[in-house]
């Protein structure tokens, strides 16, 4: 198998393009900000990689066609994201909510329409989409993130019933999953209501 990994550079990338590795799989790596990490995991991996504004159709496009074209990747995983600062609604900036729907969904939804025509044409070809618990139910304080994940998930369910015997489509909701980006993350959000970072974790 060979699988294209949307957001490879960031840390849950990071374990599924080893994971996939160790299985006998060839991931092909995908990064924009993170580039020395992406760099050296693909040097680790003996890779290619890419780096793409997954925001930008252009790019996504090219991103795509060269893959499929050069590696004929015959599985995708999306994982790339952004998780603001817990905020309320009334709270959020518009520009904290257009990144994190560009990124969070704008980028799945073009990931999917570039990489659909190119799976249909192989076997047991297969997307999974890294979506989040918070996109089957919203806390308080996550509405820009929430909506973006649940958002993934109803494209993930188009997606499946659209292509269903061609191209196999999944989403997964995982919670917090512990980890150096998580422990920032919670501690900020912590802040940001002003509670202790053990008070956030438990709910």
């Amino acid at each position: 198998m060979k699988t294209l990994i949307i957001g490879a550079s960031g840390e849950l990338g990071s374990v599924i393009s080893n994971y996939l590795k160790e299985e006998g799989d060839i991931p092909i790596l995908h990064g924009f900000k993170n580039t020395s990490s992406l760099q050296s995991l693909a040097e680790e991996l003996q890779t290619d990689y890419y780096i793409t504004d997954i925001t930008k159709e252009d790019e996504v496009k090219k991103l795509i066609n060269e893959c499929a074209k050069k590696h004929h990747f015959d599985s995708l995983v999306y994982c790339s994201g952004i998780n603001p600062t817990a905020e309320t609604i009334t709270k959020t900036s518009l520009e904290v909510w257009n990144n994190t729907v560009s990124v969070n969904l704008t980028g799945v939804f073009l990931t999917l329409k570039y990489s659909i025509p190119h799976l249909r044409t192989i076997e047991n070809s297969s997307i999974v989409i890294i979506s989040s618990i918070f996109g089957l139910n919203s806390p308080a304080n996550r509405g820009a993130y929430s909506a973006a994940k649940q958002g993934i998930n109803g494209l993930v369910q188009s997606s499946a019933k659209e292509e269903a015997g061609k191209v196999k489509s999944n989403a997964v909701c995982p919670g917090p999953m512990w980890g150096e980006n998580v422990r920032k993350i919670f501690s900020k959000h912590a802040k940001s209501i002003g509670i202790s970072v053990e008070d956030y974790i438990k709910g």
